[in-house]
């Protein structure tokens, strides 16, 4: 009777409700969420969007005005990546970024190496994950590499250990929140190989990836997803003890919970920005566009499935 009262409540969320994510500051820097239970006090970047919303968002590399983050459209139900310009904590100006996919895309991962800046966005619809430097002199987006093709790999982070270039991703082919994959390089061009205990982390606790991996006294850590009560309810840090292309283990160094207020149903991002975080947050919402907008498409769906092949 429980199994079955929790899967009615979770039809009535996903048809009367949807996702409302904003984006802010935190005035720490990432080691300090070691410390925390509940996410700090945030500085929202914007008030709440109705047609709309803003999440993973990851600094520029040396920039301290300047975020890429993902932007959903609930018309289209696809997300693309929008380079946004910040000062005194609002959002000054805002533009999408051309990654050369015509689809779903968001979980920007930006990162630095020898002085170039590189992103790794989300393109699961695509099956393919690719890596972009930015060339300044073009202002445009070149990618250097495909890692993964015929993958859908979501949420992806790279970081190095032992000598190679680790990408951590979820395969969503497997199952959306609940795999945690590795692939290694000793460049970021490859070639890439793929971890020999994949998936090296199962569950739904904290195997989908959420934010910067960091470093604190010479121990590496692995923000990560927290998807066992709902998608990305809260996070959990994982300080990896044990890298290489024969193993991986991890261990849980504390769960961070939303804060009440604008956000309390999600906190599934923490991206290192300095002296500062990013973050992002949560509110479930009711709309009666968005019901009925939910309705047509099922209608749609229905309608296709009983309606005739078209005749040769």
């Amino acid at each position: 009777m429980k199994i079955f009262i929790k899967q009615l409540w979770l039809k009535l969320v996903a048809i009367f409700l949807h996702e409302n994510w904003m984006i802010g500051i935190v005035d720490q820097p990432i080691a300090n969420a070691l410390d925390w239970t509940v996410c700090p006090p945030v500085r929202w970047l914007s008030s709440r969007f109705k047609v709309r919303y803003l999440a993973d968002p990851f600094p520029w590399p040396g920039r301290s005005d300047i975020i890429l983050c993902e932007n959903y459209d609930f018309a289209t139900s696809v997300g693309s990546i929008h380079r946004l310009g910040i000062k005194n904590g609002r959002i000054i100006s805002e533009a999408e970024q051309n990654f050369s996919f015509s689809c779903h895309l968001s979980f920007p991962f930006l990162f630095m190496h020898e002085g170039e800046v590189y992103a790794m966005p989300e393109s699961a619809a695509a099956q393919e994950l690719s890596i972009f430097c930015w060339k300044e002199t073009e202002q445009r987006w070149k990618k250097i590499a495909t890692p993964l093709s015929g993958v859908a790999a979501a949420d992806s982070v790279i970081f190095e250990e032992g000598g190679y270039f680790w990408i951590a991703y979820t395969d969503a082919n497997l199952g959306a929140w609940d795999n945690l994959n590795l692939i290694y390089a000793s460049s970021l061009t490859g070639s890439w190989r793929p971890h020999a205990a994949n998936p090296v982390i199962r569950g739904l606790q904290h195997s989908r990836c959420g934010g910067t991996p960091f470093r604190k006294d010479g121990k590496l850590y692995r923000p990560a997803q927290d998807c066992t009560k709902r998608y990305g309810g809260a996070l959990r840090i994982m300080r990896i003890t044990e890298c290489s292309i024969e193993s991986f283990r991890e261990e849980e160094a504390t769960q961070i919970q939303p804060a009440h207020g604008k956000n309390p149903h999600g906190f599934h991002h923490l991206s290192a920005w300095g002296d500062k975080c990013l973050v992002d947050g949560k509110r479930m919402m009711f709309s009666p566009t968005m019901v009925l907008d939910k309705a047509m498409r099922r209608l749609l769906r229905t309608m296709d499935f009983f309606s005739p092949p078209a005749s040769k």
